[in-house]
């Protein structure tokens, strides 16, 4: 009789890892992706161009690769606030205008326990958003007027 129960709860387990797996498969394939060099550094970005992958960007992750970030593509330019809910790590974020840097909010915190996501709405135009880990804008050389060339 014992050796039925380990059985059904091995299966068990292993049914619970395939969905698992699955699951988790299904949303990082979500974002499609592109690899560029910036200022002679790799970047693999992950394009966010529909309006469920935008709304949903990088929250619920724990951190993100340091050669990697998230791009934000928009139909128009135009004022794009940004805000961390439910993120869990810190960022910089960049709003570009054709591939042009127009404002940088550098090491953007996370909010903790109960406390209300930081908005960061800089009054620019913009056509896309890139979302890296803090303190990597620095480490790529971006400034306003930066331009990042081979944009999708």
């Amino acid at each position: 009789m014992n050796i039925w129960k380990s059985w059904f709860a091995i299966g068990g387990i292993l049914i619970l890892m395939i969905i698992g797996l699955y699951a988790y498969h299904a949303w990082v394939d979500q974002y499609s992706g592109v690899r560029i060099l910036l200022n002679g550094q790799s970047l693999l970005l992950k394009i966010s161009d529909t309006t469920s992958t935008r709304s949903l960007g990088l929250s619920d992750r724990d951190s993100m690769p340091l050669d990697q970030g998230m791009l934000f593509l928009f139909d128009d330019s135009d004022v794009h606030p940004f805000w961390m809910n439910r993120m869990r790590f810190p960022l910089d974020i960049i709003w570009l205008d054709h591939g042009k840097v127009v404002y940088i909010a550098e090491n953007v915190p996370f909010p903790i326990g109960k406390e209300k996501p930081k908005t960061i709405d800089p009054k620019v135009v913009s056509d896309r958003v890139l979302e890296l880990n803090a303190g990597q804008a620095k480490f790529y050389g971006l400034e306003v007027g930066s331009v990042i060339q081979d944009l999708p």
